[in-house]
């Protein structure tokens, strides 16, 4: 029993590593809200529907936030990130084939995937873990939102965010506290402004600010003394009712490629024994098409021999519906699910940013 939780635990750690460092750009585009005039508490040109454009970029108010509350989303929290409600809107084979959306379209199959995993494993719990480790300060994850004219409706606000450090002791998560910038969310370590993270251009509409889609890669520490396993989110959406007093109601939404949830498990070293099912697992709960048919596949590594297999060592494909290229590389196949879509949903509070951390 114990082998089958550490399997299970491995299969959700892909959730956990959107708590290292990420980085993503993306732009949002909308009117202030006033279909006459500029209606922000500047006097800039940002007029309706012309997004950033014209905007000045230094007359609004800053908000920095530090994250309170985050869980894995429950089926119906995301976003209908392909634009299809399954199976209510399926009509061909494909889309029957494919695991069921939540209400209205919504693709989060990562949280219904973690909810079953309590049923075997009742020790396991994603959401207890992420709320100990925010209670102890070892995940700190900061928003820092610039130039917002107005709080209600607002066409262009940029959006950085940072993994963060607790100089405090004891690190906990506090209103109005000072944290500091982990260096590694920078791409200049001595620059806050020069964030990995980083919305150029979201908007606020009716008091909701919402941004992407957007791509940002992550990186997560296993343990001191392992290399940080990297992946990719893709299509990356952010969401929340945003106010000077802090954000309720956040989602963030995207997917994960399967094959780099495969990478990343079989760097799991309790994971090792139960790698060659893991694609057949993944291939089940994927529900996201977004690679083309016929794309060699980045990272792969195959022979026409081993395509429906998969090692500890990454050889393989993990399907027998894939080919291998004269590079030996994967080839996706046509009509193939490739993506696990997931959500976290998230409350912040106000805090404030005091300068840069460098780990020793």
């Amino acid at each position: 029993m114990r082998s089958v939780r550490l399997f299970l635990m491995a299969l959700a750690i892909p959730a956990a590593m959107l708590f290292g460092v990420w980085s993503f750009g993306g732009c949002g585009d909308g009117g202030d809200g006033d279909a006459d005039s500029d209606s922000d508490a500047d006097s800039d040109s940002d007029a309706d529907g012309e997004g950033c454009t014209g905007d000045d970029a230094t007359d609004g108010e800053e908000g920095v936030f530090v994250v309170s509350q985050l869980e894995i989303g429950a089926e119906e929290d995301g976003f209908d990130l392909d634009g299809i409600d399954n199976p209510a809107e399926c009509t061909d084979d494909f889309c029957r084939r494919g695991p069921d959306d939540g209400p209205g379209g919504v693709d989060n199959r990562l949280g219904p995937i973690l909810g079953s995993i309590g049923d075997f494993a009742p020790d396991f719990d994603a959401n207890q873990s992420i709320a100990d480790a925010l209670l102890e300060g070892k995940l700190i994850v900061l928003f820092r939102m610039l130039d917002v004219d107005a709080w209600t409706n607002d066409g262009c606000v940029g959006v950085y965010a940072y993994v963060g450090h607790d100089p405090n002791e004891p690190p906990g998560i506090v209103e109005d506290r000072a944290y500091q910038v982990d260096e590694r969310s920078l791409t200049d370590p001595t620059d806050i402004d020069s964030p990995l993270i980083s919305f150029e251009g979201g908007e606020i509409a009716s008091g909701t600010y919402l941004g992407g889609p957007s791509e940002f890669s992550i990186e997560f520490p296993i343990t001191e003394d392992a290399a940080p396993l990297q992946i990719s989110i893709t299509d990356t959406m952010l969401r929340w009712q945003a106010s000077a007093d802090g954000a309720t109601d956040g989602l963030i939404g995207g997917f994960v490629l399967v094959h780099d949830m495969l990478n990343a498990i079989r760097e799991i070293e309790q994971a090792a024994d139960f790698i060659p099912m893991v694609p057949a697992i993944m291939e089940n709960q994927a529900d996201i098409d977004s690679i083309p048919g016929g794309t060699e596949i980045a990272g792969t590594s195959c022979t026409a021999d081993n395509v429906a297999t998969y090692n500890i060592d990454g050889e393989g494909c993990g399907s027998p519906r894939y080919t291998c290229s004269a590079s030996g590389r994967c080839v996706e196949p046509d009509e193939h699910y490739d993506g696990i879509s997931l959500a976290l949903t998230f409350t912040a509070i106000p805090a404030a940013i005091d300068g840069v951390y460098t780990a020793e």
